[in-house]
């Protein structure tokens, strides 16, 4: 366990924000059943010149994986709307080079976290203690240009795919730099 370790600390003013950030962003919302999803967003790859997806949220990524789609990233932590999931992360882990663990409180990014994502140079399963929602943005900043993140748009929208570029990146910095910066 890591001591005295930071955490960017979500504000109260930015909730709405990041509820929406795949409109902050000019990111696509893809909705539908998820093969239809997964359809969609395979296309998209194509259309966009996306090289690797970073997936957020254990549905979108067992789907993902269900339906032919292989995530470079995939960012769980064996949960949906903040209730337990009853799955065998081992059916998901097979498809990854190598698993990591990561602790990132509710409400927060954790130093530990965005290091850990920006370390990644090969495909990972990052297991995330604690949760996992505002990862989105961690793995934004922590992806290459020309790669996509893929999150769940709650409750049972769809998914929200970010095409990461210098820009995008410009406005979560931005928007990093004004969580609140406390110890863990």
């Amino acid at each position: 366990m890591v001591l005295d370790m930071l955490c960017y600390i979500l504000p109260e003013d930015l909730r709405p924000v990041l509820r929406e950030l795949h409109d902050y962003l000019g990111g696509k919302v893809i909705k539908g059943e998820p093969k239809d999803v997964v359809t969609e967003v395979k296309e998209l790859i194509v259309l966009e010149s996306i090289r690797r997806l970073w997936v957020v949220g254990d549905i979108v990524c067992m789907n993902f994986i269900k339906y032919g789609l292989s995530p470079y990233v995939c960012v769980v932590d064996g949960r949906t709307l903040r209730r337990e999931l009853a799955y065998d992360l081992t059916s998901v882990s097979k498809y990854f080079s190598r698993s990591v663990n990561v602790r990132n409180p509710a409400g927060t990014i954790t130093e530990e976290a965005i290091s850990t994502l920006s370390s990644i140079d090969a495909p990972t399963l990052v297991l995330v203690t604690g949760e996992e929602d505002l990862l989105g943005l961690a793995a934004i900043l922590s992806a290459g240009e020309d790669d996509a993140v893929v999150y769940g748009v709650p409750p049972n929208v769809g998914v929200a795919v970010i095409k990461v570029s210098r820009e995008v990146k410009e406005l979560c910095n931005d928007l990093l730099r004004r969580f609140i910066v406390s110890k863990c």
